[in-house]
């Protein structure tokens, strides 16, 4: 049978596709099938471009009901065409677009183009591995929503935050400006500064002159990464209790070695 297309084929066929994924059940598979004379696994085999996606009805949300991969998608066809299609991060995520795919800076352009929310790059770079095969910088991870505790509560600190793209303290600053209390819950303290390789003048710089302003009782913050530290170095300073030598009780009267409330309790048995 010979489908009527109307006067317009592109805009019957739209209306026709548009119908057909609104309804339930798998017959309409195979209605699409035969509107469109062949699946987009079958458009994607005949080497066209995605420019004619358009004229057999395909859209990106095809990728996800044929299960078409993201890295299927990119052998075929580069980013911008994708995009050009009318490709959604939210869609391509969905197909298999993994942080590592990004590339950094031109990647973040793109993630742009295609509407990815604050919220949605949130879940996306969520853990310290995500954010680091991203290859985002801090300008780049500020500008997409995250914040300095945001970078913290996905596992940063300054054990590993080297690792991340363009990170030293001078972009961090100019990115986030932590707080005294951000820079020690991340555990910028002059031992780990040293071991992971921070430049030292920079620490003292922009951090060391804010943390050295707190109060002890601001440092030994419940959870606080330094906070074993600082019970560690309060401890060190503490004194053992010496015990009076004996040669020293024989030198003072009974009465001054006694508490006073055991003194008045004290009797003397002369006749004993």
């Amino acid at each position: 049978m010979q489908l009527d297309y109307g006067t317009d084929k592109s805009i019957g066929l739209a209306a026709m596709v548009e119908y057909a994924r609104k309804q339930n059940g798998q017959s309409y598979e195979r209605y699409l099938q035969k509107v469109r004379g062949m699946t987009f696994k079958q458009f994607l085999s005949s080497g066209e471009t995605l420019d004619n996606a358009s004229n057999y009805g395909f859209a990106p949300i095809d990728t996800i009901r044929e299960r078409i991969s993201w890295t299927t998608l990119r052998k075929k066809y580069s980013v911008s065409e994708l995009v050009n299609w009318g490709m959604t991060f939210e869609t391509a995520v969905k197909v298999g677009l993994k942080p590592s795919q990004i590339g950094g800076a031109k990647g973040f352009a793109v993630l742009q183009e295609m509407g990815a929310t604050e919220e949605q790059l949130k879940e996306f770079l969520y853990n310290f591995e995500s954010l680091k095969t991203s290859a985002l910088t801090p300008l780049h991870l500020k500008k997409a929503g995250f914040s300095f505790r945001d970078l913290l509560a996905s596992g940063c600190s300054a054990k590993n935050m080297r690792q991340l793209e363009g990170f030293d303290i001078k972009s961090i600053v100019l990115a986030f400006e932590p707080s005294a209390r951000e820079w020690l819950e991340a555990n910028f303290t002059d031992e780990v500064v040293k071991k992971a390789g921070w430049d030292g003048s920079l620490y003292r710089r922009f951090i060391a002159s804010q943390t050295c302003g707190l109060a002890e009782e601001e440092v030994m913050v419940i959870g606080s990464p330094v906070s074993a530290q600082a019970k560690a170095k309060a401890m060190s300073g503490a004194k053992a209790v010496v015990p009076p030598r004996p040669e020293d009780m024989c030198d003072k009267p009974l009465g001054g070695l006694l508490e006073a409330s055991k003194l008045l309790n004290f009797k003397l048995n002369i006749n004993a």
